[in-house]
């Protein structure tokens, strides 16, 4: 069983004042093995992203990898992340007091009339997983939620919890889209999904608990929330019993990746 406290939280304020809510709340989840923040969570407005870049190594992130190890639990938590050549759009991982970058988005949002990389680089790193109690968890961010290939690669890998700090933006059919595409990355490939996102204005809110069968457990709605939830391991392999979707397509690999065009 992992308890996993998700904060939906508003970035509105200076990264200063950000970093005291999430240090609030990083405490307030007291009893939870893991709490979940949004991407961005230190400042969403991008157009500063030089100014709202941290370091992972710096004594704001410390701080909060300090207010985690006394709380006794892991943070997984999007920033700016500063680095040299200009700032990655970044889940930074914390437990035991450390505080590392366990994941650089690699498929930026430059879409529906945004351009995320004007102002920060793709990611450069492998995709990667954690060990979290009983759990593999893997990691991705936002908007690679459209992108199958990132989960399948996590879960032939291992994971069996994705975990996706977000911002996604409100618009035309985006909760819809949202929805579908949390419940589907977990469906097929019986995993659970946990996604925090933001409860700015701009984006859908809708934190989400989505169980290996695409079942939506958790749905926080508007607003800024903080809620724990308990996922069970034992869920995953009885899914998986059923439904050995990850062996089967592991076996089979080879056969798809080879096309013929007949016509």
């Amino acid at each position: 069983m992992l308890r996993v406290s998700i904060a939906q939280i508003s970035p509105d304020g200076t990264k200063e004042e950000n970093a005291d809510k999430v240090e609030a709340l990083i405490r307030m989840a007291r009893g939870a093995d893991l709490i979940v923040f949004p991407e961005y969570s230190l400042g969403a407005r991008l157009e500063h992203a030089d100014r709202l870049a941290e370091p992972v190594d710096g004594p704001l992130i410390r701080r909060l990898a300090a207010a985690a190890r006394e709380s006794g639990l892991a943070v997984i938590m999007g920033i700016l992340e500063s680095a040299e050549g200009g700032p990655y759009n970044s889940v930074v991982l914390m437990a035991n007091g450390d505080a590392i970058v366990a994941h650089r988005k690699i498929l930026l949002f430059d879409a529906l009339g945004s351009i995320e990389s004007r102002y920060v680089r793709p990611g450069n790193m492998p995709l990667t997983l954690v060990r979290l109690g009983e759990f593999t968890v893997g990691l991705a961010t936002c908007f690679e939620l459209r992108f199958p290939e990132i989960f399948r690669s996590l879960a032939a890998a291992g994971a069996d919890l994705f975990v996706v700090p977000a911002a996604w933006y409100a618009g035309n059919l985006k909760e819809e889209q949202w929805l579908v595409s949390a419940a589907s990355r977990a469906m097929e490939n019986v995993a659970y999904l946990v996604a925090a996102d933001s409860a700015a204005r701009a984006f859908v809110g809708r934190s989400l608990v989505v169980n290996p069968w695409g079942h939506v457990e958790l749905d926080l709605g508007k607003g800024e929330r903080l809620v724990a939830w308990e996922i069970s391991r034992d869920a995953v392999d009885e899914a998986r019993s059923a439904l050995p979707l990850i062996e089967m397509a592991n076996q089979h690999m080879g056969t798809w990746a080879r096309v013929r065009r007949i016509y």
